[in-house]
């Protein structure tokens, strides 16, 4: 079964009242690895788009990434009046892709499987 939803089930989605999340991928800064990740929640003014970030602990027992995200983040990013502009500011600010929005907590997965493919291609 496909772990990415469908465009047309973005929408849908959000209007069952559920969140939805796209991992962002690895970056290395000042010399340690950070995970980065949206989610796009329904809220009562509309799509909220929330941006996280973390210390990557790969190689740690846990591979639990909501696990590791900064204090802080208590806000969303931002808070659009639909889902298509909510989409539309994640794809221009943070570079995210229409088909790689995965139910919540699947990031995780997503995050696993991006370490795994480095680990198999060395």
């Amino acid at each position: 079964m496909p772990r990415h939803l469908p465009q047309n089930e973005l929408q849908f989605t959000h209007d069952r009242g559920k969140a939805i999340e796209q991992f962002l991928g690895r970056e290395l800064a000042d010399g340690r690895f950070r995970v980065g990740w949206l989610e796009l929640r329904p809220g009562i003014a509309g799509a909220e788009l929330w941006h996280f970030e973390a210390e990557d602990f790969a190689g740690a027992e846990s591979m639990d990434v909501y696990a590791w995200i900064d204090t802080g983040t208590d806000a969303p990013r931002a808070v659009f009046p639909t889902v298509a502009a909510a989409l539309d500011f994640a794809s221009e600010a943070f570079g995210a892709s229409l088909d790689r929005w995965v139910n919540q907590g699947v990031v995780q997965d997503e995050y696993r499987d991006s370490i795994s493919a480095v680990v198999f291609s060395k």
